[in-house]
């Protein structure tokens, strides 16, 4: 039962801290500056956030 509830914190921590970084990237990223407050800026930070930030998990692709 302690296991779960630790890992149910580290879950709701990291998806806080993923959350974190992408409205960071929406709000002040250079990348957004143009189109920031617009729909596709979310879209690019989501991707900015998928393409350059996050570790892929898995063998490498060939």
């Amino acid at each position: 039962m302690r296991s779960s509830r630790i890992e149910r914190t580290r879950r709701r921590n990291n998806q806080l801290t993923r959350w974190n970084t992408i409205r960071n990237l929406l709000e002040y990223a250079d990348t957004q500056a143009a189109i920031r407050g617009t729909a596709w800026a979310g879209c690019n930070a989501i991707t900015e956030y998928a393409d350059h930030v996050v570790r892929p998990v898995g063998p490498p692709r060939s």
